[in-house]
């Protein structure tokens, strides 16, 4: 992480996510994800930004916004991808102002 490069804090306002996975045409399927997005505060503290660990919107491309929180660091983790799936992120574009 290149922490010299970025402003003390910044404000994020959405976040977009793109999936893939690795089915045989004859397995497609659902393409539902679970998945968390956090940020880590200036004082090193997480906090949850979105949760979507239980979400059941099908398809490869999410958009998610929230009322801005002041974060450091954003990240995002994969907690299940669809059945006979390995887990894939195409894009994480995080969406803010400084």
């Amino acid at each position: 992480m290149v922490d010299h490069l970025l402003p003390a804090c910044f404000e994020v306002l959405a976040v977009r996510s793109i999936f893939v996975e690795t089915l045989v045409p004859d397995q497609a399927g659902e393409a539902v994800f679970h998945y968390l997005v956090e940020g880590v505060r200036g004082d090193g503290c997480a906090v949850t930004l979105i949760d979507r660990r239980t979400s059941d919107f099908d398809g490869h491309i999410r958009y998610d916004a929230w009322p801005g929180q002041r974060v450091k660091h954003v990240r995002i983790t994969i907690t299940r991808v669809p059945s006979g799936s390995t887990p894939g992120l195409l894009d994480f574009c995080v969406f803010g102002r400084t």
